[in-house]
């Protein structure tokens, strides 16, 4: 009997990109968030909304400015540490991964004009 064909992948046409933020513009972001809504954010949290106001402004520079439209960020956050606090006896014996989608949705506008520069 032979083998079936081999799936097909269809290649996209992606754009790698490097971004570089420093340590010292991380932490004026949460000192402005903080001082603005009296609540923390991290590390990451900064990456994630820098990164997602870039490639949202440099989709706008690439189509109709005036449209607007939601522009939508998702990633996954490890959330292993949580289930082995959930139950300690049970959990002590889990190994495998254990993530969930993270998502935020904002108009363009939002996300480009952010108010945390």
């Amino acid at each position: 009997m032979p083998a079936p064909p081999s799936p097909r992948l269809e290649l996209l046409n992606l754009r790698y990109f490097t971004v570089d933020l420093s340590l010292d513009h991380i932490a004026k972001v949460k000192s402005t968030f903080f001082a603005s809504t009296g609540h923390r954010c991290y590390s990451f949290d900064v990456c994630v909304a820098k990164t997602w106001q870039a490639r949202t402004r440099a989709l706008v520079a690439a189509g109709d400015a005036e449209q607007e439209c939601i522009m939508r960020v998702c990633f996954f956050a490890n959330t292993r540490h949580l289930i082995l606090k959930a139950d300690g006896v049970a959990a002590m014996g889990f190994y495998s991964n254990c993530f969930y989608p993270v998502a935020a949705t904002g108009s363009r506008g939002e996300v480009t004009g952010g108010r945390h520069r």
